[in-house]
């Protein structure tokens, strides 16, 4: 902490005094081990810093009869000798669309927490989490966060912390929400593709839904034909006008025999 002055200001070393906020002087010869004042007494050097050093500092200077001050307030945040806590399991956890899930930290210090001491936020605006929409539970002892009905909204990252004696330690667990496409062949989770037959290639979306399409085959036509896709996805060559042959038959025939049923009925 430095008190700086105008250059025009000129004062001895006697004429400025350090005080705490409850007004105690800071006595030069009498300063705990780990202050130390600059031979003009405008610096204090606090190392290293304990918590009981947190406090109001000021600087009173004398000038010409005037006295002028320079105030700090120097606030110090503990942090653990040791971890208190880690995360119990892997991440990130991945959780089925719609499925649960949870999230747990261990405990590593020989500390004893209750589960008022632990706090479970989620984002990067480490909001709180909502415990009232029913998502959410805890279970031992506050150790565990429990997600279930899992959708998009969930997926992030999440922090636990816990408190005690003022200082907080947190670790993050990230969750990952998958959807899950559900085949008579096997189920598939979201992006992963496989063969629907010789010439279908289909793939699980972010939504759980099934998209197919037709592999790229690289069939070529010679002259005069027309490549087209039968209903399997093949691809095949025809003259012009020849995949639409069968089709028609199709048609001719189905008409020809609803006419015999309709004769059969009146005679």
């Amino acid at each position: 902490m430095q008190c700086v002055l105008h250059e025009s200001v000129l004062v001895s070393p006697d004429d400025i005094t350090w005080k705490l906020s409850n007004g105690d002087v800071l006595d030069p010869e009498g300063l705990p081990d780990n202050f130390k004042l600059s031979e003009d007494r405008l610096t204090l050097t606090v190392d290293p810093v304990y918590k009981h050093d947190d406090n109001d500092y000021k600087t009173e200077i004398v000038f010409n009869g005037v006295v002028g001050e320079c105030t700090f307030d120097m606030v110090v945040i503990p942090v653990p000798a040791i971890d208190y806590i880690d995360i119990d399991g892997e991440s990130p956890r991945v959780v089925i669309k719609g499925e649960c899930q949870t999230m747990s930290v261990r405990i590593l210090s020989d500390d004893e927490f209750e589960a008022e001491n632990f706090n479970w936020f989620m984002g990067p605006a480490d909001k709180p989490v909502d415990f009232e929409g029913g998502k959410f539970t805890l279970q031992d002892g506050g150790k565990t966060l429990k997600v279930c009905d899992a959708d998009n909204e969930e997926e992030g990252i999440y922090k636990a912390c816990v408190t005690k004696e003022e200082v907080t330690d947190c670790v993050d667990i990230e969750l990952k929400v998958i959807a899950v496409c559900y085949t008579d062949v096997g189920d598939y989770e979201e992006t992963e593709s496989w063969d629907e037959g010789e010439f279908e290639l289909c793939t699980c979306n972010t939504a759980g839904e099934i998209e197919c399409e037709c592999k790229e085959q690289g069939v070529t036509c010679e002259e005069g034909e027309e490549l087209y896709t039968d209903g399997n996805c093949q691809e095949l060559c025809a003259k012009g006008g020849e995949p639409f042959l069968y089709f028609k038959i199709q048609i001719n025939f189905t008409l020809m025999h609803y006419s015999c049923i309709y004769k059969n009925q009146n005679i």
